[in-house]
């Protein structure tokens, strides 16, 4: 279930009651992690869903076109309640999710969107190496909006800037 153009909606029933029409179909799943409207720190992030009550499958589509483009990630359908999406852009613009979740053969969908962007990282010296001479250049990945970066050094643990 990854194209584009594929008509959904074809199950909801129908009843006709005084000149009104209600259209009956089961409630949508809620993506929750990571937050809708966030920003999602590099290549790969995982999606996370409550599921629905009779859902029968899922299925994440992610494109950057506008809601359910598929050109960035589609997965198959599933029934587990997350997915590990790969491959993402790292460039900072808007990453549409559509979220399908199908009940037999009806299926609805939720909208969503994020940032995608790359987390900055530490690129030179390598973590973990050992600095010899008393003057090293550190260098980092840039971040998508980043308007200054810190670096802090110590010498007694995570956090610390004795140095």
């Amino acid at each position: 279930m990854c194209s584009s153009d594929l008509v959904l909606g074809g199950g909801s029933s129908v009843t006709a009651q005084s000149s009104a029409i209600q259209v009956n179909a089961p409630a949508a799943d809620t993506l929750y992690s990571p937050r809708p409207g966030t920003v999602l720190m590099g290549p790969e992030a995982t999606f996370t869903w409550s599921p629905a009550p009779g859902a029968t499958g899922y299925s994440l589509w992610m494109g950057s076109t506008g809601p359910g483009s598929v050109d960035v990630y589609c997965s198959h359908e599933t029934t587990a309640t997350s997915v590990t999406a790969a491959r993402l852009p790292t460039n900072g613009e808007t990453l549409y999710v559509r979220l399908y979740t199908t009940f037999g053969k009806r299926t609805v969908h939720s909208d969503y969107t994020y940032t995608a962007t790359t987390q900055p990282g530490l690129t030179s010296p390598s973590p973990g190496s050992v600095l010899i001479g008393p003057v090293v250049t550190f260098s980092w990945s840039p971040a998508t909006g980043a308007t200054g970066y810190s670096l802090w050094m110590g010498s007694t643990g995570p956090g610390s800037n004795d140095v």
